[in-house]
């Protein structure tokens, strides 16, 4: 019996650290409804009820907030993945992306600099993380896009 358990925990590990590393292209089977005014999908909700640490969560529904430009809630949500549990780890990093990204949009290129420097600060270059964080260094988030 005791061996089977760790089957089954190895198991969830796995299944765990696959569910993880696709985060950045799964989105909420639901979609937002006008009754919703965070503009928090009820999934995300749901996952931080049954796990308010969640940084994987916390940072999920930042990305939600930002492509809503609803900045200051995105923000928020980012910090609160850096004060989360830290799983996945590469969730402070692109959370001190993300932070970068909003003050940017939001004029405060001083404050932008200084979480692209915390992105490289982490050395984790996951999916580019820290090209990303060196790139924005140099050109400032959404400058390159047409007004």
């Amino acid at each position: 019996m005791l061996a089977s358990q760790r089957i089954l925990r190895l198991g969830s590990f796995a299944l765990l650290v696959l569910l993880s590393s696709t985060a950045f292209t799964q989105t909420p089977q639901q979609s937002l409804t006008p009754e919703d005014p965070t503009g928090v999908p009820a999934d995300y909700e749901k996952q931080l009820q049954m796990d308010p640490q969640s940084s994987l969560t916390h940072f999920q529904i930042a990305e939600v907030l930002f492509a809503q430009r609803k900045y200051q809630a995105s923000a928020n949500a980012c910090r609160a993945a850096l004060r989360g549990d830290g799983f996945p780890s590469w969730t402070r990093v692109w959370s001190h992306i993300q932070l970068g990204e909003i003050f940017d949009v939001t004029g405060q290129r001083d404050r932008a600099v200084t979480e692209y420097k915390l992105a490289l600060r982490t050395e984790d270059n996951t999916r580019g993380a820290l090209d990303k964080a060196r790139s924005l260094l140099e050109e400032p988030f959404g400058s390159s896009e047409p007004r």
